[in-house]
């Protein structure tokens, strides 16, 4: 079984990995490339038993764009 950071490119970043005796879960920022493509590359490694994306809310980003400036 491959390891997903193996097969992930330069556009997606794992930011957190969860693990325990039956799966494990990855929070992946994508910069670039797009939920599909992360889809299949991460069906390289094992079974995908869900894709969930988060959004920012209009606060998250007002809060980012601020502390930036």
């Amino acid at each position: 079984k491959k390891n997903i950071s193996s097969v992930l490119s330069d556009h997606y970043k794992i930011l957190s990995t969860i693990s325990d005796d039956e799966e494990t879960t990855y929070q992946v920022k994508i910069s670039g490339g797009n939920a599909n493509e992360l889809i299949q590359l991460a069906s390289k490694t094992g079974e995908v038993h869900s894709f969930k994306e988060l959004v920012p809310s209009m606060n998250d980003i007002f809060i980012q764009t601020v502390q930036n400036n």
